[in-house]
């Protein structure tokens, strides 16, 4: 994972985190589930460890290099400043500030930085190491990108910059709510010239934007020229979310498995059939090579977690993981990792991976959503497989997932609602979608469920979560095994194996035509 220069580096978690946006891990696993070191051989990057009671933090030394001092700090050879500061104590207490900035084009040698920023300490009065800073503005800093591009940055510490934080999204801190091109790091486009037109930006920095803009401040169509990809535009009251024509694609052609009507979409599902209220589940999934998918296909494996399944079917909220196919949406054939969530039965919200506002991802590694996949099974051969859970927070409503035992990240509790008790079904298995033109693509290993163990695709150690955050079994009687089209796609007997726990094999080769 670490590569080019960068390294791993472990902070040490407080007993009360200072970090109140996200959490970075589950306040609670279920019993059964622990945080374990993923395998290093199915997905790219998970090959760095920390000690017992230490987060993994990617920072390049790069980013060790960059990160700065308070201006106030004179003893700094090597560092200057002028600057304007606000000589107020005691209680006048400030919850944000606002400017334009100029931008500008100078040249620099590789160890130098030059910044323009926008500074907001917390705790000034108390200790040096006590400080907390918020820093955001325009800088020059080669050894930081290598160029000479002027870039937006934020910079984040809560110790005066002795040990934590660090500047853009390198380390868990700032909470991206936009999937747009711009964003911490971006490159500047245009600049002032010297005698003639200013460019600028608009810079606001303020606490608890979601409910309200503070007085005088209203949401604007920024210049097109200023920042790279600002040229969309949002109704008033609206923001913006860049969803491409792709994972707009992915998502109108992923729908609940039991919606037979959508044409071109087939699958071979189990799912229970007691009414229970679920707070999770767990698998591991078999990973297979599909390289002969058509443009327009996508095959999955997934794990669907549905709320309030008893009501309309457009205020139905999902969560799904799992790996897939997708050549649309990635402009390749290559096996990857996936979320997707939806509020309102797949309609119009939500998106698949991080396109769009919704998963919290609290890594900086380069395993997350929309990862390619390493290694996979070999038919007849030896099986690659990859353990998934996705459960509730009993402290914090939020669902989790994990890969290979790491917290990936989570979906706010705030995001769905209808699983804020838990959710009442629980699918695991494969869904395929072409075209009706065009025969339908291989689903799991592109081989029949018969034909077993090293052949077909599987799922094993299938568990469940209850609400007292427990692991458990289903037994076969609980669980409906569907498939629209079992000449094509199948699922087979769900049965308890002696190393595997209850597995079940599902998928096909496909090839049907409407």
């Amino acid at each position: 994972m670490n590569s080019g220069g960068s390294q791993g580096r472990s902070l040490k978690k407080e007993e009360k985190s200072s970090i109140k946006t996200i959490q970075l891990k589950p306040s609670f696993l279920p019993n059964g589930l622990k945080l374990a070191k993923p395998k290093p051989a199915t997905f790219y990057g998970f090959n760095d460890t920390c000690p017992s009671g230490t987060i993994l933090i990617e920072r390049s030394q790069k980013s060790d290099y960059f990160r700065s001092h308070p201006v106030d700090e004179k003893t700094e050879s090597g560092d200057y400043f002028a600057i304007i500061e606000t000589n107020t104590k005691g209680p006048n207490l400030f919850y944000g500030a606002s400017a334009r900035m100029t931008t500008h084009l100078f040249s620099l040698l590789p160890t130098q930085v030059s910044a323009s920023s926008m500074y907001l300490f917390g705790g000034a009065d108390g200790p040096r190491y006590e400080l907390n800073v918020i820093e955001a503005g325009w800088h020059y800093s080669p050894n930081e990108y290598n160029d000479y591009v002027p870039r937006f940055f934020t910079y984040w510490t809560r110790d005066g910059y002795a040990n934590s934080g660090c500047g853009n999204l390198r380390c868990p801190g700032f909470v991206r709510t936009t999937s747009s091109p711009i964003g911490p790091g971006s490159p500047i486009k245009d600049f002032s010239v010297y005698g003639g037109e200013e460019v600028s930006f608009s810079l606001q920095i303020y606490k608890l934007k979601p409910s309200f803009l503070p007085n005088g401040l209203k949401p604007t169509k920024p210049k097109p020229a200023t920042f790279y990809g600002f040229n969309d535009t949002c109704p008033s009251g609206t923001i913006l979310i860049e969803r491409s024509q792709k994972s707009d694609y992915f998502r109108s052609h992923v729908h609940p498995v039991d919606d037979i009507a959508d044409l071109g979409h087939h699958f071979a599902v189990f799912e229970n059939n007691i009414a229970k209220l679920f707070h999770g589940a767990s698998a591991r999934m078999t990973t297979h090579q599909l390289p002969n998918l058509l443009p327009n296909q996508v095959s999955s494996s997934s794990i669907y977690l549905y709320g309030d399944t008893y009501g309309p079917r457009n205020e139905t909220n999902v969560i799904q993981a799992g790996w897939h196919v997708a050549p649309t949406l990635y402009n390749d054939n290559i096996p990857r990792f996936f979320t997707l969530w939806t509020t309102d039965g797949y309609e119009k919200t939500g998106c698949v991976n991080l396109r769009c506002p919704g998963f919290v991802r609290t890594t900086s590694g380069p395993i997350g959503p929309g990862s390619t996949i390493e290694k996979f099974s070999v038919y007849k051969g030896e099986e690659m497989s990859f353990s998934l859970e996705i459960f509730k927070d009993p402290s914090t409503s939020n669902w989790w997932v994990l890969l290979q035992g790491g917290a990936l990240g989570y979906y706010p509790k705030e995001l769905l609602p209808k699983m804020d008790i838990g959710v009442d079904r629980i699918q695991m298995g494969g869904h395929v979608y072409s075209p009706t033109s065009e025969a339908s693509p291989p689903m799991g290993s592109g081989h029949p469920y018969t034909e077993g163990r090293k052949k077909a695709a599987y799922f094993t150690q299938v568990q469940f979560i209850d609400r007292r955050h427990i692991l458990f079994n289903l037994e076969p009687q609980f669980l409906t095994f569907v498939s629209d089209l079992p000449d094509y796609y199948g699922i087979g007997k769900y049965h308890l194996d002696v190393t595997d726990g209850y597995i079940f094999a599902y998928g096909g080769a496909g090839g049907f035509i409407k």
